[in-house]
């Protein structure tokens, strides 16, 4: 069965990087057929047999994991054009030593731009604004350019190390079925093998950071969740769960981690990622699911008040549960789900940060999430037909994709409550108390 499946998958990744070599990009109905056949497959593999049929061997999994991601490193990314800001920002970063001083617009006729990076300099998206990506990633971005400067290849392998590094963590701590889930994971190959999204790498490091403390550390879950922030900003909603146990150690921790990839740059004059992430909060929209409601009948800055206000009241709340030991793991999963939910920007690689966990302890609303939030790439330009805008979707998208997870939440609600009525209550409910100090 890991065979057929293993080459059923494989064939349709194959289709679908010789058609990314074209002149126009995949049909849109041709890229759902592709990556609906993948999660098909997958599904089938890790629940279509039962929960008592036998997992393929680990081997099987992890071989048939790695021809996919060389499948996709051979494609041109599909959809997307983030790649030449990456590349763009690894030249720079060498070749002046910070990244984050001039927009790529500053470039534009500079004699001393190499040939082989003009096209990529001109395919920037937003040349006008300062990159958002974090130092950890500009320090990728700078290998990458020292290996083999403007090469997508040599920029993905770097990402795939990160890719097999946290399968090989999975592979230690999970059963087979987890593994399996990751490993084959549509979206995950093809936001990182295809499209070189460097989301995986801020996601590896928290989930890392995460499984240490369930070990009882107190310093590295601080560092590592400090590397993930110097990644992108999303790694904030797990900083204050992974240095709560330490305390001061820990906080103190976190910050001379921040301090050490971000001073190198700040003492040369720049606000690092900081002024293009500003941007990017004011302006940017896209695929938003609650901020989308409110934003009907509130202005942007006071739909996004609300909206992350009511992020923060939960997270408060369900902070403090935690704390008192009334739950044994903090839900990161449903949290990072949570932010997404409300946040203005939902692009599909955001749910990478979701993934990891999401597989550790599957759920029906986690992986409908990680496949239905490839429907925002039904943009009204994807779809080659007319509209506001190469962003915009039709009106019965959003209602789709979301009214979907909602369904898949409200089974999950259902299914838990049936099951905690079947199940004799327990005494000791709680297997950690996350007041407890730690090694």
């Amino acid at each position: 069965m890991i065979y057929l499946g293993g080459a059923i998958t494989a064939g349709c990744y194959a289709v679908l990087s010789i058609i990314s070599a074209g002149e126009n990009p995949p049909q849109v109905a041709l890229f759902f057929c592709v990556l609906g056949t993948a999660w098909a497959v997958l599904l089938l593999l890790c629940f279509g047999r039962g929960k008592n049929a036998r997992m393929p061997a680990v081997h099987s999994i992890i071989v048939w994991a790695i021809v996919f991601r060389f499948i996709g490193l051979t494609a041109i990314p599909v959809y997307e054009d983030d790649y030449n800001r990456f590349l763009w920002d690894g030249w720079v970063f060498v070749s002046s030593g910070n990244p984050y001083q001039k927009p790529p617009i500053d470039f534009y006729g500079d004699a001393n731009v190499p040939i082989d990076l003009r096209r990529t300099l001109y395919d920037v998206a937003y040349p006008g604004v300062p990159t958002i990506y974090g130092p950890v990633l500009q320090f990728v971005f700078g290998a990458s350019a020292l290996i083999s400067p403007a090469n997508l290849i040599t920029l993905k392998c770097l990402f795939l190390i990160a890719d097999l590094a946290l399968m090989g963590l999975i592979a230690w701590r999970s059963s087979r079925r987890t593994l399996l889930l990751y490993a084959w994971c549509p979206l995950l190959i093809f936001e990182v093998s295809f499209n070189a999204h460097p989301d995986l790498l801020g996601a590896a490091l928290v989930f890392a950071g995460y499984q240490s403390h369930l070990r009882g550390r107190i310093i590295l879950p601080a560092v590592l969740v400090g590397l993930a922030c110097a990644v992108k900003i999303l790694a904030v909603v797990a900083v204050p769960v992974l240095i709560w146990r330490g305390r001061w150690r820990s906080a103190l921790a976190f910050a001379i981690t921040l301090l050490a990839v971000y001073t190198p740059f700040i003492l040369q004059g720049s606000t690092a990622d900081w002024e293009g992430l500003l941007v990017f909060a004011e302006h940017w929209e896209f695929n938003s699911a609650l901020y989308a409601i409110v934003h009907k009948v509130a202005a942007a800055p006071i739909a996004k008040l609300l909206c992350y206000g009511l992020f923060a009241c939960v997270y408060a709340a369900l902070f403090i549960i935690w704390t008192r030991g009334r739950i044994a793991e903090f839900p990161l999963d449903g949290i990072y789900g949570l932010f997404l939910f409300v946040s203005p920007v939902i692009n599909p690689w955001y749910l990478l940060w979701i993934m990891p966990f999401a597989v550790r302890r599957p759920r029906i609303w986690s992986i409908t999430a990680l496949i239905a939030v490839s429907l925002s790439y039904a943009t009204i330009s994807n779809l080659s037909a007319d509209g506001a805008g190469n962003f915009g979707h039709p009106s019965w998208l959003r209602p789709v994709e979301f009214g979907i997870i909602l369904l898949a939440i409200a089974i999950d609600a259902i299914v838990s409550a049936k099951s905690r009525r079947e199940q004799p209550e327990k005494k000791e409910a709680i297997s950690f108390n996350p007041r407890q100090g730690g090694a």
